[in-house]
């Protein structure tokens, strides 16, 4: 798993969730963009809110050539899986 700085942590959690169980060959930045509306129209908590709404601008900012390349580093590292590395290495 490579990391991308362009996403925050929870950003990067919420790629990977909505790119799951998807062939990156058949992930559109479109069904994406689709999910993330549909969980924007249902939440209700502003933190929530404001990080659909800044994954939303990322993603929509992304040109056709920056989405090919970022969607093929999917699954993100996230900074949780990270801890969870480091503290393996300190237990072995």
């Amino acid at each position: 798993m490579k990391n991308n700085n362009l996403f925050n942590s929870d950003e990067r959690i919420l790629m990977n969730s909505m790119s799951k169980g998807t062939k990156l060959s058949e992930l559109s930045r479109t069904k994406i963009i689709e999910n993330i509306v549909f969980a924007r129209s249902i939440a209700n908590d502003n933190d929530v809110i404001n990080l659909l709404e800044s994954l939303y601008a990322k993603v929509t900012d992304l040109s056709d050539k920056q989405w090919n390349s970022m969607k093929m580093n999917l699954p993100f590292e996230t900074s949780y899986e990270m801890e969870e590395k480091k503290l393996d290495e300190v237990l072995t």
